[in-house]
């Protein structure tokens, strides 16, 4: 394992050298690179919608357009994988008992991502074939968009949201259908979190315009600058790791070397965490000083502090706080639910 992680940081060194900065920056850090375009989309929305420019609709409108458009330039035909699982998830509300859907949801929702996951497994090791990195964002957003699909699926089926198709047009049906379509191709959490239940999601988009959050770039700014930290730290980590030399007979060095590996890893997950909670904070989203209400065990609207996490003392401690929601939603969806061993989600 440490030689063929080596062989991965050598390979990354060599691109370096034949790359320019810009081709490099993109290479390393396209999800970054990709929220990071995204910023500006999220302000204006804030703008727009705090102002009261756009209405109810339209806000609803302007993060589903925008969650579609960045999943075709980000995955391409990729993009598919999403909106399909997208549609299905709305036939499945329209036709399916609300008592049952969450089991059809469910079952449906898996069986699509597995199938992809098994794919990739399959091309990237019993072909031996380039797996595209389109497709391995696409799995990663089907990934995040299971979350928010079954946690809503969760809610209609235990009566937390209630949903009536009554509507006399088609184009009212539409209007009905939109908010559950905005909730699952919003853009700011399109390629990443946190978790936000769909209840929380309606009330934020309702009342932004009446009860705007404060301005959020002073937030954006220190997120900001925390995430260039953690780069720098990134960037250090990686640079000692390419110019050590590996000493296989030192048992120390050895451990050392796996460490410094692993911590290049969660900082990566930490800036990707810190990206996507700024561009939810630039969109008006995530600035509730108390945790959502239907939260089950009252996490907070983000996935990870590095700071936080890497004081827990206890490993049920940090085992909730990293990737809080997910953590959460994981909790909901096994432990709480479970009627045999009720004890469990207590750990």
């Amino acid at each position: 394992m440490l030689n063929i992680s080596g062989f991965v940081l050598l390979s990354y060194s060599h691109r370096d050298s034949d790359m320019g900065l810009m081709s490099s920056l993109w290479e390393q850090h396209q999800f970054l690179m990709h929220q990071c375009f995204s910023l500006p989309f999220a302000f204006l929305f804030y703008i727009l919608a705090k102002r009261g420019y756009l209405g109810l609709t339209y806000r609803y409108l302007f993060v589903s357009v925008g969650g579609c458009v960045l999943a075709v330039v980000t995955m391409g035909v990729y993009s598919l994988l999403l909106f399909t699982s997208t549609s299905v998830f709305i036939l499945l509300v329209c036709s399916v008992d609300l008592r049952r859907v969450h089991n059809w949801v469910f079952a449906v929702q898996m069986l699509w991502q597995t199938f992809w996951h098994l794919l990739i497994q399959y091309r990237e090791y019993y072909l031996h074939e380039p797996v595209s990195i389109r497709l391995f964002l696409a799995v990663s957003s089907l990934m995040l968009l299971t979350q928010r699909i079954t946690s809503l699926s969760m809610d209609l089926q235990e009566k937390r949201v209630v949903l009536t198709f009554n509507a006399s047009s088609k184009s009212k049906a539409c209007v009905m259908l939109l908010p559950l379509i905005s909730y699952i191709l919003n853009f700011t959490t399109l390629l990443g979190g946190p978790l936000c239940s769909y209840r929380h999601f309606v009330s934020l988009m309702a009342g932004i315009s009446l009860h705007a959050p404060p301005n959020p770039l002073g937030v954006f700014l220190l997120k900001l600058m925390q995430i260039i930290l953690l780069e720098c730290v990134k960037f250090c980590v990686v640079y000692f790791l390419k110019h050590s030399y590996y000493d296989s007979s030192s048992s120390i060095y050895g451990v050392l070397w796996v460490w410094g590996l692993a911590l290049v890893f969660r900082i990566q997950y930490y800036s990707h965490w810190r990206i996507s909670e700024c561009l939810n904070n630039a969109a008006g989203f995530g600035f509730w000083e108390k945790e959502p209400e239907d939260s089950p065990d009252g996490c907070k609207p983000s996935d990870g502090d590095f700071c936080t996490i890497e004081a827990s003392s206890r490993m049920s401690e940090f085992a909730r706080r990293w990737n809080a929601t997910t953590a959460s939603w994981l909790r909901r969806l096994v432990y709480i639910r479970c009627k045999r061993f009720p004890a469990v989600h207590d750990f």
